[in-house]
């Protein structure tokens, strides 16, 4: 079966918020409100994500915050503490012994980015912030191009709908799509 003959398969499933054409379901006790559920829902899972996700950053935050602490104590621990006395086996060591010096090198490598960014200039750093804001302007006028244009496909299709000619639009593009994608 063609990709042609599944057009529209999604507005006959849960998935679609247009599928749900009772308004509300009335129980012996209360009312469940269907639209209002379906974004609700929506908007619980974003939250909760969000919720999730500041926690997330703030046990990095601090995991962070101490590392940086006292950098001198890491070295300190990596070359005194580090090794594993334990090891009998030659290649056990030999791997051991490249995985603290690969960490060692790695640990100075940071230092070293750290250092090079304390001594940048006031040229430089005006350079940086510049090209940041002007990344953040573009990104920001990216995301009102896609919000206007989205707003015109909405008017668009209500105005469609209300002359009924909605199904025939969606079928057209939707099968000159295909018909490039193919």
């Amino acid at each position: 079966m063609s990709f042609q003959h599944k057009l529209g398969f999604l507005e006959h499933t849960y998935l679609f918020y247009g599928y749900y054409n009772v308004e509300s379901v009335s129980f012996s006790h209360f009312s469940y409100n269907v639209p209002l559920a379906y974004v609700l829902c929506t908007i619980t899972y974003l939250l909760l994500s969000l919720i999730w996700i500041v926690k997330r950053s703030a046990a990095g935050f601090k995991r962070k915050l101490i590392q940086d602490e006292d950098r001198f104590q890491s070295f300190c621990n990596k070359i005194f503490a580090g090794w594993d006395f334990c090891i009998t086996n030659e290649n056990a060591a030999r791997l051991k012994h490249s995985s603290l010096l690969y960490e060692l090198k790695t640990d100075l490598e940071e230092e070293r980015i750290r250092q090079k960014m304390a001594e940048r200039s006031q040229k430089e750093k005006f350079r940086i912030y510049s090209l940041r804001v002007a990344l953040n302007l573009f990104v920001i006028a990216v995301l009102v191009c896609c919000f206007y244009c989205i707003y015109s496909a909405t008017i668009f299709s209500q105005q469609a709908q209300a002359q009924g000619t909605m199904k025939t639009c969606i079928k057209t593009l939707l099968c000159s799509g295909a018909e490039v994608v193919e």
